[in-house]
């Protein structure tokens, strides 16, 4: 399999897996090697491992992520309202989140 199709193989597994919340241990399913070997034609096709797995989600997130606040800046609102919430866990972890509003043209 040429690393072109690879690399387009592991797109494909690392949205699946991130959108349709699949566990990342899936790529351990014997299952699913057997479906990608005959998916790709290539019975030597390993899938990635999890670490390698994770790391390409996390990159896609963080790509996704700065793709849509360069749309959220570029459109930006006059006025944004800021909420703060503050709350503490069952197990004592204290945690603050922030939301921001606003009305756009749309």
């Amino acid at each position: 399999m040429t690393k072109s199709a690879t690399d387009k193989l592991m797109n494909v597994l690392a949205k699946w897996v991130a959108t349709n919340c699949r566990p990342i241990n899936i790529v351990e399913d014997e299952g699913l090697t057997d479906v990608l070997q005959t998916a790709s034609k290539d019975p030597s096709y390993k899938p990635p491992c999890r670490a390698t797995l994770t790391a390409k989600i996390s990159k896609m997130y963080s790509a996704e992520k700065k793709e849509k606040l360069d749309i959220l800046v570029e459109n930006s609102p006059n006025c944004i309202a800021i909420t703060g919430d503050h709350w503490t866990s069952v197990g004592n972890h204290s945690y603050f989140g922030v939301t921001g509003h606003f009305i756009d043209d749309e």
